[in-house]
């Protein structure tokens, strides 16, 4: 997987210095399959066009990792992707952002 975050945006009045230094200086290790698709879609361009060698490794994780976001409620084969990996749930396959959730919950916690 390559390396992304998610970070809390403010527009407007609630754009201010201190929000913009929170921003800069926190985020969540985001763990979705749409910057992995989009290095790998780099990759191969970059790769076609003999300006890069393609690094395998590099290029087998983010497949990977692709592919562990494939819709399991789809027979194999059926290219649908969720964003982040599921989890079963009464049944049904669902979208399941465990970093976020994790996060969310210790939040919670907070007085």
């Amino acid at each position: 997987m390559f390396k992304s975050q998610a970070k809390a945006n403010f527009n407007g009045k609630h754009n201010t210095q201190f929000y913009h230094d929170l921003r800069e200086k926190i985020g969540l290790e985001d763990n979705n399959e749409f910057v992995s698709n989009f290095v790998i879609y780099s990759i191969i361009s970059a790769a076609n066009l003999k300006t890069i060698n393609l690094n395998v490794s590099s290029f087998s994780i983010g497949v990977d990792t692709i592919l562990r976001c494939r819709d399991k409620n789809y027979p194999m084969g059926v290219p649908i992707y969720n964003f982040w990996t599921q989890k079963l749930v009464n049944g049904t396959w669902e979208a399941y952002p465990e970093n976020f959730l994790g996060t969310l919950a210790e939040f919670s916690k907070l007085p």
